[in-house]
């Protein structure tokens, strides 16, 4: 709204101020006269005429305050706004309607190809057979446990006592029966010996051999019971051709047994007679006796 005009100012005297107060026969001061500056208020009044007087006071003016006008660029600029916000909310809408239609394109493809993924998986029971019924497995009662029966520990068997002596050839000490010549010679615990012809000359011969126990049940007595032992067992009269072993000095004579619990228990319960020259002179001739006479 725009402002309203300063009063004029002008130098009032007596006279002036006299005619000023005398009241003028059929008029009345207007309503924007202002006569004392110094106390008009900063806004023009509306004089509003008496009843009295109306058709008087419709011939005098009555200032009315303006209206202020509303811009005219205001409303312009609104309507312009509001066509640009019209033709923004279109993109916006038509932006918003290509989106769903995308999102409706994607999740019909997803629920396309869950469809022909579950529709391979049947395929093969579509085209399949009908199934078998299931059979009925028969029920077995456990088969109960038999108690094992333990195995009897097998009675070992004697080995015999060979007939007589072994031909010419390398043969096994517990082959040995008694009366062979042998070369070379130097250690009755030899696992072979080499019999040869006891004209021709040999270091040593196995005179004599015989069974220590034939019970199977026997327990084994012990290396060192069988060494205090085989002295006497191979100096027994008889074992030894007394004549004969006089052409022979520093004849010597060595036993062998079962060594351990195992040969025992294998059925080895032999012992056997060796002699021969301390010097290891050979010999030419068999020493052996007809065996023992006691």
């Amino acid at each position: 709204m725009g402002a309203l005009p300063s009063p004029a100012t002008q130098q009032l005297d007596a006279e002036s101020l006299a005619d000023a107060s005398e009241p003028v026969t059929g008029s009345r001061p207007a309503a924007d006269s202002i006569l004392f500056p110094e106390l008009a208020p900063t806004a023009a009044t509306t004089v509003i005429p008496s009843s009295s007087s109306a058709a008087g006071g419709a011939a005098q003016s009555t200032t009315a305050l303006p209206t202020p006008a509303q811009p005219g660029g205001t409303g312009g600029g609104t309507g312009g706004a509001s066509g640009s916000d019209g033709g923004a909310g279109a993109a916006g809408n038509a932006r918003t309607n290509r989106l769903l239609l995308y999102v409706a394109g994607g999740l019909a493809i997803v629920l396309v190809l869950i469809g022909l993924f579950a529709l391979g998986t049947r395929l093969p029971t579509l085209f399949a057979g009908p199934a078998a019924a299931p059979v009925a497995s028969a029920t077995t009662k456990p088969t109960p446990s038999r108690t094992p029966t333990p195995t009897p520990t097998p009675t070992p068997t004697v080995q015999p006592k060979p007939a007589g002596p072994q031909p010419a050839g390398v043969r096994a000490w517990n082959t040995l029966g008694g009366g062979e010549c042998i070369q070379p010679y130097s250690t009755p615990w030899a696992e072979t010996f080499t019999v040869v012809d006891c004209a021709t000359p040999h270091a040593g011969q196995m005179i004599y051999t015989n069974i220590l126990s034939a019970d199977p049940a026997a327990a084994y007595p012990g290396a060192d019971a069988l060494a205090a032992q085989i002295n006497a067992l191979c100096t027994k009269p008889g074992i030894l051709d007394l004549n004969a072993a006089a052409a022979y000095p520093n004849l010597q004579i060595q036993g062998t047994f079962p060594a351990t619990a195992e040969q025992w228990k294998a059925g080895q319960r032999s012992y056997y007679c060796f002699v021969s020259r301390a010097g290891g002179e050979p010999m030419t001739s068999s020493v052996a006796g007809p065996g023992p006479t006691g």
